[in-house]
């Protein structure tokens, strides 16, 4: 029986990964929209406008949002966990 080692599980996984780049930028799509069903990826409308405004934002203001959003995230989890 064949067991692939770490090195070899790792070079075929960048293997795979720069296909999928590759194939996502020559079609001009998402890796994303390769690898996930529509509905199983999906933002909702009403963030979409919001976080591809966020392309305009300056390195330190894109640093506040994400810190925003892990805060709120980290808030949520905390919340069902006690509750």
């Amino acid at each position: 029986m064949w067991v692939a080692t770490r090195s070899q599980n790792q070079r075929s996984c960048e293997m795979i990964s720069a296909v999928l780049r590759r194939l996502a930028t020559e079609l001009a799509i998402s890796a994303d929209t390769l690898l996930f069903d529509p509905d199983e990826r999906t933002i909702p409308d009403d963030l979409a406008d919001h976080l591809e405004a966020i392309n305009q934002l300056d390195p330190d203001e894109k640093t506040t949002i994400r810190q925003l959003i892990e805060g709120a995230l980290l808030r949520h989890q905390a919340r069902e966990l006690a509750g």
